[in-house]
């Protein structure tokens, strides 16, 4: 589908805008994993993990509430397979906050990658 034919359907241009702000935020999410590996030996770790779980969480949260939401155009496989990865990370994230691990925290980026990564060939661009 071309950049027009978006541009003249304004459903699919705030779907876009929608997925590249979802995009985006996951990418922001993954980067902010990373600060927390680079810099796991340090005694800002705690702090910095901490805030990145938690935007992690509020993310999924929202992507939660996205596919609940009647608005929803995703199939409902699709959905379904969001919900359980939201509840999934919820647990997850509880238990890195106790036992953090840089193993477990590499899951968590894994996921945010794999996710991005179908946003962002669903806008088209290149992996």
């Amino acid at each position: 589908m071309s950049k027009s034919t978006i541009e003249k359907n304004p459903i699919l241009e705030k779907e876009t805008k929608k997925i590249s702000i979802e995009y985006k935020a996951l990418e922001k999410a993954i980067k902010n994993f990373q600060i927390c590996l680079r810099n796991w030996d340090t005694g800002k770790l705690k702090e910095d993990l901490e805030i990145s779980l938690d935007f992690n969480e509020k993310l999924w949260k929202i992507f939660r509430s996205d596919c609940e939401s009647g608005n929803c155009t995703l199939p409902d496989s699709i959905k379904n397979n969001l919900l359980s990865l939201e509840s999934f990370i919820n647990c997850y994230t509880k238990q890195i906050k106790k036992e953090p691990s840089t193993k477990k925290l590499d899951i968590l980026i894994a996921i945010n990658k794999n996710i991005a990564s179908g946003f962002k060939n669903s806008l088209g661009l290149k992996a």
